[in-house]
C-alpha cells in the first residue's frame, strides 16, 4: 500500500506545477502512462485502478466513456457490478468534465460511494467485447468543490486480431506443399 501511495504521489509530482491541483489521484499497475494525454492506458481485459482522495467526498462517482472513433461493444463490470453497452447513455455526462480521450461518444456513471480524506479505494474493472473506454473519477468535497482525477484511464480491449492476407496465406501454402514433396521425395529414396 505504501508503493501505491507513493507511486500516486510521483504521479503528482511528474505532472508539472502548470496544472491546478487535483483532488482524485490514480494509479493503475500494469498500465503504460502516457505522458503526452495524461493517462494510464492499458490493452488488459481486467484491471485493478488504485484512486488516492485527498479531501473528504461524499459520492465519489466514475463515469466510463466510449470513444467515437473506437465505439465500444460488449459488457464492463465493476467491482463485479455488471454493465452491457446498452447501458451506456448518449450525451454528455453531468457534471460536464473533461474525457481522456478527444471524442466523447456515449456514457455510464457508476456511484462508488463516499471515500474519506487521504484514503485509496481499489477497484476491479473487467472487460468483454471490444472497443475503447475512458475513465474518470469525480465527486464534489465538503465545500461543494469539484474534485476530478488527474491522470485519466483509457483501455483498448479486444481489437480484432490481423487477419492474414491472401499472399501471405499463398506463400504459407506454397512452403507447406514444398515441404511435403521434399518429404515424400526422402522417403522415396530411402526404400
Amino acid at each position: 500500500m505504501k508503493k501505491i501511495f507513493l507511486t500516486l504521489i510521483l504521479t503528482l509530482a511528474a505532472s508539472g506545477s502548470a496544472q491546478a491541483f487535483p483532488g482524485l489521484l490514480v494509479y493503475v499497475p500494469g498500465a503504460d502512462y502516457d505522458v503526452s494525454t495524461n493517462n494510464w492506458v492499458t490493452n488488459s481485459s481486467e484491471v485493478d485502478v488504485y484512486v488516492l482522495s485527498l479531501s473528504n467526498i461524499s459520492n465519489l462517482q466514475l463515469t466510463a466513456s466510449t470513444d467515437l472513433g473506437s465505439p465500444f461493444t460488449g459488457g464492463l463490470a465493476i467491482n463485479g457490478f455488471a454493465y452491457s453497452d446498452a447501458d451506456f447513455a448518449s450525451g454528455s455526462p453531468s457534471p460536464s468534465i473533461s474525457t481522456p480521450t478527444a471524442g466523447l461518444g456515449s456514457y455510464l456513471t457508476h456511484d462508488l460511494g463516499g471515500v474519506g480524506s487521504w484514503t485509496v479505494k481499489k477497484l476491479r474493472l473487467s472487460f468483454q467485447g471490444q472497443g475503447t473506454l475512458s475513465f474518470d473519477f469525480w465527486g464534489y468535497d465538503n465545500f461543494g468543490n469539484l474534485q476530478q482525477s488527474f491522470p485519466g484511464v483509457v483501455s483498448r480491449v479486444g481489437a480484432p486480431s490481423a487477419v492474414p492476407e491472401p499472399a501471405t496465406m499463398l506463400l504459407f501454402g506454397i512452403g507447406m506443399a514444398a515441404m511435403a514433396v521434399r518429404r515424400r521425395r526422402k522417403s522415396q529414396t530411402s526404400i
